[in-house]
């Protein structure tokens, strides 16, 4: 059978030596436990015990979905969701860009903009009521949320757009690092706002305009 561990960086540290003996050989004080396939997700490797992360004969890197996948998902999504609405090509676009290559997000969007639609007793998703929904929701059309706003604003403003670290832009925006790092950091970068360097993240011409933009 399989053991799928999520987060497994946040494990106590008294659960990895637990495993520890389970992954030598499927046994713990002198009890024989069945074979079993461990498998780990995490979005900080670096925070695992070597001695963990070594045990792992397979390691394999997610990347952000392609906006076409993301387009299959949500149209996919909007059929079990709500099967007599209909939606726009043009509205399922704008919903992907929006997802930032991730399904729980582009899902996400696509619950508020339903909700919209059932306010205003319509039953086709448009552009335009993408729009409204995602105003509403504090989504731009580039998928910039308010928090990704606020460290855009803090690297260029208060830090004259860098190089800056992620501690002091967390402290300026009342936000974890952890946090930052984890969540909001990997996109803003994929997407080229940010630059992450040796000696901080600094802005890039990409970011200067969505924060003269206003983000929208």
């Amino acid at each position: 059978f399989v053991v799928f561990a999520d987060e497994v960086h946040a494990i106590p540290k008294e659960v990895y030596e637990v495993l520890y003996s389970f992954l030598e050989d499927f046994s713990y004080q002198g009890r024989a436990y069945p074979p079993f396939t461990l498998i780990g997700a995490t979005t900080d490797p670096g925070k695992l015990p070597s001695p963990f992360r070594d045990r792992f004969g397979i390691r394999l890197s997610l990347d952000f979905y392609e906006l076409p996948d993301i387009e299959t998902i949500l149209t996919r999504s909007l059929g079990i969701l709500a099967p007599s609405m209909t939606a726009d090509p043009g509205a399922i676009s704008s919903l992907a860009i929006r997802s930032r290559g991730t399904p729980r997000v582009a899902n996400m969007l696509l619950r508020r903009t339903i909700d919209v639609l059932v306010v205003q007793a319509q039953v086709r998703i448009t552009v335009e009521l993408v729009d409204v929904a995602m105003e509403i929701a504090g989504v731009d059309r580039r998928g910039l949320t308010d928090i990704d706003r606020r460290i855009l604003s803090a690297v260029i403003v208060r830090y004259k757009g860098g190089p800056v670290g992620l501690n002091a832009i967390a402290a300026s925006i009342g936000e974890s690092a952890a946090n930052l790092e984890s969540a909001y950091e990997p996109w803003l970068v994929r997407e080229g706002f940010l630059i992450r360097g040796q000696r901080g993240r600094e802005i890039t011409p990409k970011g200067l305009i969505a924060y003269a933009e206003g983000g929208g």
